[in-house]
C-alpha cells in the first residue's frame, strides 16, 4: 500500500472529547528522502484494479478540481461495491463481507483489518460525521457540494483504515527503514484521540496547501 500517509487529506472525528493535542503532533516527520515506490506497510489494496479503472473511466477528465475528483473516485469505488446504503450511511455488514471475500486467502490480515474497518473507523465516522463537517468548514478544508460528491464518509474510511493499518502494521509486511519508522511512530502517537488526529490532519493539509 504505497504512500499510505499521503493518499488523502481527510479528517476523522472520533466521538467524545479529549485533552489538548500531544505537542509531538505539531510537526510531521520529514516527507523528503523516501525511496521511490516505498511502502511502509505492504498491505494489499482494498479495492480491485478493475473497479478503480471503471470509476476512473466514469469520472473522466471533466472534473478538474483534485479534491472533487478524489471524492468522486472513492465514493464510486464504495458505491460499485455496495458499501454505502441508500441513505448514505456506511454498510457495516457489507463492508465486512467485502473484506472477507477480498482477503479470503489472507486470514491473518483479514483478522487484523476487519475490526479496524467495521468497528473502529466505521463507528467513529458515523458517530462523529456532523462534527467532522463542522470542523472542515471552520478550518477551510474541502467540503463538497452535494452536486460534486454526495458524502465524505467513503473518503474518511479511505483515510482512517490506512492510518490505523500503518500504526499497527504486522511485522511480516512492515518496512522498517528509518523514514518508515518515523512515520509509524507519528501515526501511532497522533491517531488515538480527537485532538491528536485533528492536529495530524492540520499538518497534512498545510503540506497539501503549500504544494498548490
Amino acid at each position: 500500500m504505497t504512500g499510505l500517509i499521503f493518499a488523502t487529506l481527510l479528517v476523522l472525528i472520533f466521538e467524545g472529547a479529549s485533552a489538548q493535542a500531544n505537542p509531538s503532533c505539531e510537526k510531521l516527520p520529514d516527507i523528503k528522502g523516501f525511496p521511490d515506490n516505498t511502502s511502509c506497510c505492504d498491505f494489499p489494496q482494498l479495492y480491485t484494479q478493475s473497479t478503480l479503472d471503471a470509476c476512473q473511466n466514469e469520472i473522466g477528465d471533466k472534473t478538474k478540481n483534485d479534491d472533487v475528483k478524489h471524492c468522486k473516485l472513492v465514493e464510486c469505488i464504495f458505491r460499485k461495491n455496495k458499501l454505502i446504503k441508500s441513505d448514505g450511511s456506511l454498510d457495516k455488514e457489507t463492508i465486512g463481507k467485502y473484506l472477507e471475500e477480498l482477503l479470503s486467502d489472507k486470514p491473518d490480515l483479514l483478522k487484523f483489518v476487519k475490526p479496524i474497518a467495521t468497528d473502529y473507523c466505521l463507528n467513529a465516522i458515523e458517530n462523529g460525521y456532523p462534527k467532522m463537517v463542522e470542523y472542515f468548514k471552520a478550518n477551510k478544508m474541502f467540503v463538497p457540494l452535494e452536486s460534486q460528491c454526495s458524502s465524505l464518509k467513503p473518503n474518511l474510511m479511505a483515510f482512517c483504515i490506512p492510518v490505523q493499518i500503518l500504526s499497527d502494521c504486522p511485522a511480516s509486511i512492515s518496512n522498517n527503514n528509518s523514514k518508515c519508522q518515523e512515520w509509524k511512530k507519528y501515526s501511532k502517537t497522533c491517531s488515538g484521540s480527537v485532538d491528536d488526529m485533528l492536529e495530524f490532519l492540520k499538518q497534512l493539509n498545510n503540506i497539501n496547501s503549500a504544494r498548490k
